[in-house]
């Protein structure tokens, strides 16, 4: 699970580039999508930093 973590976090800050760009999305659900992403790469870094993903830190 940590693993899977580790490597969706970086796709999910990727994401956040056309989230800000489409002028469709309301300010609410920009903030919500960039706050879920914003934690998401958080709880990565604590995962590779405390060894639970990939067996170690990078």
């Amino acid at each position: 699970m940590g693993n899977m973590v580790a490597v969706v976090a970086p796709l999910a800050l990727l994401a956040l580039v056309p989230v800000w760009r489409v002028a469709s999305w309301s300010l609410w659900r920009r903030i919500h999508d960039t706050a879920f992403a914003l934690s998401l790469a958080a709880l990565a870094t604590f995962l590779l930093r405390w060894e639970l993903a990939f067996g170690g830190p990078v």
